[in-house]
């Protein structure tokens, strides 16, 4: 295997695992702690949800080229956020709890995993089925 990068130019699909792991996050851990309504895992999971993925600042979401239709709803799931943070009873997590699993919030941000989903089955996965290294996979397997 010749892994010299000089010989060949870079290839490599940047964000294109960004959008699959963070539906996978979505649907996964996140959205079982909000349907048992465990109180003290869905703010630890909703913190981790907003500094990897959410943050327009520092998540990863933030620094991803997404398709029209999964910024939208990405924008609608920052604005539903910003009116909760905004919210003067957002320092109680007693308080704030009822806020984080209301149905438009938790439907909102079911619907970006799927459009996040849908990104990666129509972008990202192609691009990465005809790289070098899925053939390299593909090989060894």
């Amino acid at each position: 295997i010749d892994l010299d990068d000089s010989k060949s130019p870079r290839t490599r699909i940047e964000g294109a695992a960004t959008g699959f792991c963070a539906a996978l996050f979505i649907k996964g851990p996140w959205l079982l702690a909000v349907r048992s309504g465990e109180s003290e895992q869905i703010l630890v999971l909703y913190q981790q949800l907003w500094d990897t993925y959410l943050s327009p600042s520092v998540g990863s979401l933030a620094m991803t080229s997404l398709s029209t239709k999964a910024a939208l709803t990405l924008d609608g799931v920052l604005e539903v956020l910003a009116k909760i943070q905004a919210n003067p009873d957002a320092a109680d997590p007693n308080l704030i709890l009822p806020l984080l699993i209301d149905d438009v919030l938790v439907n909102r941000i079911h619907q970006l995993a799927k459009d996040l989903l849908y990104d990666y089955a129509r972008n990202a996965h192609p691009k990465f089925m005809v790289h070098k290294f899925h053939e390299w996979m593909c090989q060894e397997a």
